[in-house]
């Protein structure tokens, strides 16, 4: 969904687009760091939905608060809550 959502509004420079696997196995390490049970994670400039997005889906049971100032990236972060 980023890819298709940043050909459109440009959340995430192209030129990172190599980076991609980095940033998700990064979101994935830190996602095996959280302890089980836990409630709510908030995520401050969410950007893009790294870490934010992997960690939803690696810890369905928890809250995550996602936050963002930028319009554009709010829509994707809830474009992607939708799906």
């Amino acid at each position: 969904m980023l890819l298709e959502y940043n050909d459109l509004f440009n959340l995430y420079s192209k030129k990172a687009y190599s980076h991609l696997d980095f940033h998700i196995q990064d979101s994935l390490n830190l996602a095996s760091l959280i302890p089980k049970g836990t409630s709510r994670i908030y995520d401050m400039g969410s950007g893009s939905g790294f870490p934010s997005i992997i960690l939803a889906i690696e810890h369905p049971n928890t809250t995550i608060v996602a936050i963002e100032a930028k319009q554009k990236k709010c829509q994707f972060l809830h474009s992607v809550k939708a799906a």
